[in-house]
């Protein structure tokens, strides 16, 4: 719930161990076994009709057309017009009378102010960043700030004006000239969602609405449990003693997963902060089902703190709750706290005694929990967990189908088991995706509204650059510290008095959280169907999304006809998509797909092998079909390459993956040995093994194949064809154009000058495209069938008898829509076991043997 969550007296909080141990829990005469009991019972009571779904429903707004989705490509275009968001009809009339309603002769604080909630509905509508986009754009100012939402209330937009203003709120709330209202980031709360102080004076309700003496009494209580906000260190030592570890989050983390197959990114990872923050905060140990009676208090409370009060029976009776059900479990929740309160740490800091004292800081703990960390920290889980699983496409070309599935979020490859990259991955989708949206304050002698955004600080051009609005590893972790607001850093204590202070307490607690939990999930060891993770408007950014463990697929390894009996197979997971009823099964696949007696390289067989339509399709390189089309491209690969001198293959390792009808789909892994030819490379030529992923669709009743799909790592790709980039090619290359192919002009000179201007791949990483690795690949097919190739390997685009242009705009297919998670741990579990890197899919070697069945193995990796 992006919108819902919040910083300065909290944010994105983490929590520390305060060392209250259960077994001593009844102190001075509080039970507090009894008060923990009585406040769940209360919960259970208030939430049994609720309707999580409703709320969901509420809160997640389909992403439109106005805002971006990661990887599609379909969001607002840099250069686009802001107000195109906005359509031509009753939207764009309704936001332009919205901003430019005349202002109201005394600035209303919460109550009587109709274009707040028309804006509101608006921006809820449009979501955030478009929102305040197409405002900007009606305001025709110079884009540091807008009008609303509301009357006498000003947004600030540029990251240089959200610091500055972010910055006057200590001193201004100390000397009584500001103060924070009722607000929870950009909404106004209501006070009947908060009935335990009606009646007060104004700035009552949220903790964030304390009074500047009672933020004096508050704070330093805060700072104690959670830290005063500075710096990111993994450990807290306070007046108290150590509040936590980053090793205590994992290790709670660990915990909280072990056993689970799957997990919700959002409501699980809401239910192990809760669990978290009540540990390591009051001691307070919860189980797993009281963490989530509690996650469903968070998401009826926070849906109606947000509704008007002429609105908030209404919102409460749509999910099946009532105002008062759920103000008297808050209250419960609160008395549990006084008593963990006023039997440990409160007395420290202020006179436990006091009633209204202790009642303030009980509530100030539940709002914590209910809407700061709470909140803030599994939203940033889910986020990076999103952006992680639903990835950049194109990027995922440029390092490789194994590097996503690693952690690939961006161009830069992130190495999830790499804390400095969990780090990275934590501060950009801080960035973008902002658990604290505003940060309110208001005027005491005129009521004028300030807002500063430090959730639209990250979307500022001028300090992210024009593609701010995309997911990006921009720069090392000192280039987001220096500039971050994602956790109010620009709000810090005047005069060296800590009570001013509106950091983020948990500033360092919430970061290590969020990256502890990523450590011990380890995500390349899950999987998440991209298609199930949707970016919202508002105010959530993310929907909700199941990742499952990756289970590793059986396999088997390649051996002689007979050697491998059916019961030696296990067969990986079914598809999910409902599939027609095997007329085979697992025994028959594997009966005759050994009888079949398929070798890549066995060219005679090609025409038993294959049908006419039949395809082999290789991500980088494009799609070949009919027995003497694949023939073509595999012969590049084999012996008759004029590129290598000699050929052996390694093991071959395959695993079923589903049975459609007579077709039985296999994934296989093995590895290929080549050294370069030696007049075509220079001397002392490389050795190099590599490793290839393929998909089979082997029809098992007619004997055949009908499409082989084949990926190598980009790695591999740009090591070889660099390799194969001298001076000697290029002379065979532009051989085959004046012999074979008899272009009508003089190709010796500016024919090498042309290959050599050319780029060796192109769009990170493809050889389909104008590059000199295509004329490699087809000059090779041009030289048995010029006929068919020539036109590919010349300079202009020319179309071949057929109609095709080739190497001249890569087809970018794109590896995932070939494989899955399942294949990716059959693949990396043969790079483990023959000691390949991954990454690279490649490995140069010294020396080359034959086993026992002829087959030439790698003797020695360097």
């Amino acid at each position: 719930m992006r919108g819902l969550s919040f910083n300065v007296a909290f944010c994105s909080v983490g929590f520390g161990i305060f060392f209250v141990p259960r077994a001593s829990s009844r102190l001075i005469g509080v039970d507090i076994d009894k008060n923990e009991e009585d406040a769940f019972v209360s919960l259970d009571g208030a939430l049994r009709r609720l309707d999580l779904d409703r709320i969901d429903h509420i809160q997640g707004i389909p992403k439109t057309m106005a805002g971006r989705e990661l990887g599609d490509g379909e969001g607002r275009e840099e250069d686009s017009d802001p107000l195109d968001v906005l359509g031509n009809g009753f939207i764009r009339t309704l936001m332009r009378m919205a901003m430019t309603l005349d202002p109201l002769d005394t600035c209303p604080r919460i109550e009587g102010d109709a274009a707040y909630y028309q804006q509101n509905a608006l921006l809820l509508h449009l979501g955030y960043e478009p929102f305040f986009a197409a405002a900007s754009a009606l305001s025709g100012g110079d884009g540091s700030s807008v009008n609303g939402p509301g009357m006498c209330t000003t947004s600030y937009l540029s990251h240089e004006e959200i610091a500055r203003r972010m910055a006057d709120l200590p001193g201004g709330q100390r000397d009584g000239t500001l103060y924070r209202p009722n607000d929870l980031g950009l909404f106004r709360l209501g006070k009947k969602a908060f009935a335990w102080c009606e009646g007060s004076p104004d700035g009552c309700g949220m903790v964030l609405g304390m009074s500047a003496s009672d933020h004096e009494v508050i704070r330093p209580l805060l700072d104690e449990l959670f830290g005063d906000g500075r710096d990111y260190p993994e450990s807290s030592f306070t007046s108290e003693g150590r509040r936590w570890t980053k090793a205590d989050f994992v290790e709670s983390a660990t915990e909280f997963l072990e056993g689970k197959d799957s997990i919700s990114a959002k409501g699980d990872s809401r239910v192990w902060t809760t669990m978290q923050q009540h540990k390591t905060s009051l001691g307070i140990v919860l189980t797993e089902d009281r963490a989530r009676q509690f996650v469903q208090l968070q998401a009826a409370a926070g849906l109606l703190a947000i509704a008007n009060d002429q609105d908030v029976d209404v919102a409460a009776n749509s999910i099946g709750v009532t105002v008062e059900s759920v103000n008297a479990a808050k209250a419960s929740m609160a008395r549990m706290y006084s008593a963990f309160l006023k039997a440990g740490i409160g007395a420290a800091f202020f006179d436990v005694d006091n009633p209204a004292l202790l009642e303030k800081a009980s509530y100030a703990v539940l709002d914590t929990f209910l809407f700061a960390g709470g909140l803030s920290v599994p939203s940033v889980i889910q986020a990076g967990l999103a952006a992680y699983f639903k990835g950049l496409r194109a990027a995922v070309i440029q390092a490789g189908l194994a590097a996503y599935f690693k952690g690939l979020v961006s161009p830069d490859e992130l190495d999830m088991s790499n804390v400095d990259d969990l780090k990275l991955l934590l501060l950009e989708s801080v960035r973008l995706y902002p658990p604290v949206l505003g940060m309110p304050y208001v005027e005491a002698s005129t009521g004028v509204r300030h807002i500063p955004l430090p959730g639209y600080a990250g979307l500022d051009r001028s300090v992210y650059g024009e593609d701010a609005n995309e997911f990006r590893i921009r720069g090392d972790l000192e280039y987001y510290h220096s500039r971050s607001l994602g956790w109010a850093e620009a709000a810090a204590p005047v005069d060296g008095e800590p009570h001013t202070n509106h950091v983020c307490p948990g500033r360092s607690m919430s970061f290590n959280m969020i990256i502890a939990f990523w450590e011990a999930l380890d995500a390349s060891a899950w999987r998440a169907d991209p298609e199930d993770i949707e970016e919202q408007n508002g105010p959530s950014f993310w929907s909700d999304f199941t990742i499952a463990r990756i289970q590793a697929p059986a396999a088997f390894a390649s051996v002689p006809p007979g050697a491998l009996t059916p019961a030696q197979v296990i067969v990986a997971e079914p598809v999910a998509e409902p599939v027609a009823e095997p007329a085979i099964g697992p025994a028959e696949c594997i009966a005759a797909y050994q009888n079949f007696s398929f070798h890549p390289f066995d060219f005679a067989r090609y025409p038993d092998f294959f049908r006419a339509n039949s395809t082999i399709t290789i991500a980088q390189t494009g799609t070949y079909t009919g027995p003497e089309n694949i023939e073509e491209y595999v012969r590049f690969a084999s012996s008759s390459s004029p590129y290598w001198d000699m050929v052996g293959t390694g093991p071959d390792v395959k695993s079923i993956k589903s049975i459609e009808g007579n077709v039985c789909k296999f994934s296989s892994v093995r590895s290929f040995i080549y050294t370069f030819n030696e007049e075509l490379v220079g001397p002392d030529p490389d050795t190099v093994s590599v490793v290839s992923l393929s998909h089979f669709d082997f029809d098992a009743v007619e004997n055949y194949i009908e499409t082989w799909e084949v990926f190598y790592e980009v790695g591999f790709l740009d090591y070889v064809f660099n390799t194969i980039s001298t001076p000697q090619v290029h002379d065979y290359i532009c051989g085959i154009m004046t012999e074979d192919c008899d272009f009508e002009f003089d190709m010796i000179g500016a024919c090498q000058e042309n290959l050599e201007a050319l780029p060796i791949l192109t769009d990170g990483g493809y050889a389909d495209g104008d590059s000199e690795a295509c004329r490699a690949l087809h000059g090779v097919f041009a030289k048995f069938r010029p006929e068919n190739h020539c036109p590919h390997i010349a300079f202009k685009p020319t179309a071949d008898p057929f109609g095709n242009i080739k190497c001249y705009k890569s087809k970018l297919v794109d590896p995932l829509e070939m494989f899955d998670a399942d294949d990716i741990a059959l693949y990396e579990k043969y790079c483990e076991d023959h000691k390949f890197d991954p990454a690279l899919g490649y490995t140069l070697v010294t020396e080359v043997e034959e086993d026992a069945n002829g087959e030439n193995t790698v003797s020695e990796d360097v």
